[in-house]
């Protein structure tokens, strides 16, 4: 069954007020904008971090049998992804459809959600090179032993 308009809910914390928050929050925004939900897909006490959630895995078997016709809503760009390689693993696999993806928030909300995703991801990278680094300094100075 072809779906026009769908929304997907994410909540880390098994919370069904939050859930019920979020559904809120996106028929308003589909109301206010002219059109009507057709399906939720939620995912509720699952991690943005991972790709694996039967919500987001069913849209992305719906996305990929063309089931999705107009537009996907979701709140915020962490509810589809806590950080960036997430959020883009997502994306990318959302994009083949031919439908929109809509943040109900506006422009400036999602540039700050995309900029805080990106500095978490440049944080923990800064994180791995520097254990790295301080690993090679130890090794050099004979102070690493590998554990095996």
């Amino acid at each position: 069954m072809r779906r026009r308009n769908v929304a997907y809910i994410r909540v880390a914390n098994k919370d069904d007020y939050e859930v019920q928050k979020q559904k809120q929050l996106l028929e308003y925004y589909a109301e206010t904008n002219n059109f009507k939900i057709d399906y939720y897909y939620i995912d509720n006490g699952y991690s943005g971090t991972t790709l694996d959630r039967p919500g987001l895995r069913q849209m992305l078997r719906d996305v990929k049998s063309k089931k999705i016709t107009n537009r996907i809503v979701y709140t915020n760009c962490a509810r589809l992804g806590r950080d960036l390689k997430t959020f883009f693993k997502i994306t990318d696999q959302l994009s083949k459809g031919e439908f929109k993806l809509v943040p109900t928030t506006d422009n400036i909300s999602s540039q700050l959600d995309m900029i805080v995703t990106l500095q978490r991801l440049v944080r923990n990278d800064n994180k791995k090179r520097r254990m790295t680094a301080q690993r090679l300094i130890d090794e050099r100075n004979g102070r690493y032993k590998e554990v095996g």
